[in-house]
């Protein structure tokens, strides 16, 4: 952590921020608990998605009754519990904590990121796992990692900077990151996506709470592990650059347009969720049930094992499997349910690479299954270099840099065509405005 004194005029910098001084070593133990904790947070969620994918399996093998019911009814069970104990925990947790940044540092912020908050985000997401939803891990362990994070400062004197934006920036770069194991990603994401910008004051914050949180799980977990296994493939023919570029094109903008309904659709449902909660969610949770019903429940869950069943073990999805996981992840993610959006959407990205694969037989399918997900990612969350990179350290398929980086900058490029505002972007905004009109008083700055 920086133990820079920046924010203090000239001349007037507290003793307490002296190196050696017991305020400063207070400073620097609540950070390395609070990295810590982002590291545990992160390691349970890796065993919870680990174990309800097993529930899921064994419920729909029982009777696709059991997760076609239990999917409104825990829909509508967490809108409840959510709006009644933790509100501020809804949607995928990286917009509320780019909302969170937007906010003045102080009373406001705690709306979105607290002690509170943190504990509804796990404890809400888990129950959006066991219930079927198509929902990842990383979304909720950035906001609480950033509500860790923001907490910590309400402890000790921080340096301004750090708590206006620094351990905020950290403790969401850290949910990235110790969610995939992919600590460049997620420092990547932490200034592409969260912060819009590099902040070279708060860097060595950033890094270091990625690099405790990284650490933490692989302790937890028994050593270093690649999040979906090693990938060993190239792109090296004519052919295969070919691929690239149509792959990029199609997914980018198919991409773009997931994101451009999600965004229309979700604008004109606003009145709708204020006036009828309840049976939008019970509504949305049956359209759950029946995707699932009719894809034979492959698109309950986070969809980790079936892009992992695709990519590293070969198997062979039916061909609808992408566009049922496409259409649940939609509906989960107008649920307003706390959950993340990578796993999704990679798995998605998975198996379109699988359809791509057979139209060209020559290009080894491991590449071009790498492809479709980084161009369907990239098309959807705008953001094609922490696309690209974190598709690297999950597989460390380091040949594949260069290809996957030029395939997620044109997918965005084509989504953007589509889709003028970044997805997460445009969610925090929305999200900022209706907050503020149900929050005036507390929120006024």
């Amino acid at each position: 952590m920086s133990g820079s004194a920046e924010g203090f005029p000239e001349g007037e910098i507290p003793a307490r921020y002296k190196f050696f001084s017991p305020q400063a070593w207070r400073c620097y133990a609540l950070f390395l608990l609070g990295a810590a904790l982002i590291g545990v947070a992160a390691t349970l969620f890796t065993w919870l998605e680990h174990w309800s994918g097993k529930y899921l399996d064994w419920a729909n093998e029982t009777s696709w009754v059991i997760p076609f019911v239990t999917a409104p009814l825990g829909l509508m069970l967490i809108i409840f519990i959510r709006d009644r104990v933790f509100d501020g925990t809804q949607g995928t947790g990286i917009p509320q904590t780019i909302a969170a940044l937007k906010m003045p540092a102080g009373p406001t912020r705690r709306y979105l990121l607290s002690i509170r908050i943190a504990i509804g985000k796990f404890f809400l997401t888990a129950l959006g796992l066991f219930c079927g939803a198509s929902i990842g891990r990383e979304g909720p362990t950035v906001q609480i990692g950033a509500s860790i994070l923001s907490s910590i400062s309400h402890l000790a004197k921080f340096p301004r900077q750090l708590v206006e934006r620094g351990l905020i920036l950290g403790g969401g770069a850290a949910g990235i990151a110790a969610s995939f194991n992919a600590p460049v990603a997620g420092t990547v994401f932490a200034f592409e996506e969260i912060g819009r910008s590099f902040e070279k004051h708060n860097a060595s914050t950033i890094v270091l709470t990625v690099a405790i949180s990284c650490q933490v799980v692989l302790w937890c977990l028994g050593g270093f592990y690649l999040f979906y296994g090693e990938v060993d493939t190239a792109l090296v023919t004519v052919t295969g650059w070919a691929a690239l570029l149509l792959i990029a094109v199609l997914l980018g903008a198919l991409g773009g347009l997931f994101a451009k309904c999600l965004l229309f659709l979700a604008g004109r449902c606003v009145n709708l969720w204020v006036t009828h909660p309840y049976r939008m969610a019970g509504l949305l949770g049956l359209i759950i049930g029946l995707i699932g019903l009719a894809s034979g429940g492959l698109s309950y869950g986070s969809g980790y094992e079936h892009a992992k069943q695709i990519l590293i073990d070969g198997e062979q999805l039916p061909w609808f499997y992408p566009f049922t996981r496409m259409l649940a992840t939609f509906a989960t993610l107008m649920s307003g349910i706390p959950g993340g959006l990578f796993d999704p959407t990679l798995s998605a990205g998975a198996g379109f690479g699988q359809l791509f694969a057979d139209w060209f037989p020559t290009v080894p399918p491991q590449a071009i299954i790498l492809l479709a997900m980084v161009s369907f990612f990239s098309g959807v969350v705008q953001s094609p270099i922490t696309s690209a990179t974190i598709l690297v350290e999950m597989t460390s398929a380091y040949e594949m840099i260069l290809p996957l980086l030029i395939a997620a900058i044109i997918a965005y490029e084509f989504s953007h065509m589509i889709c003028r505002n970044s997805l997460y972007e445009e969610i925090s905004e929305t999200f900022l405005r209706v907050f503020r009109e149900r929050h005036g008083k507390e929120m006024a700055s």
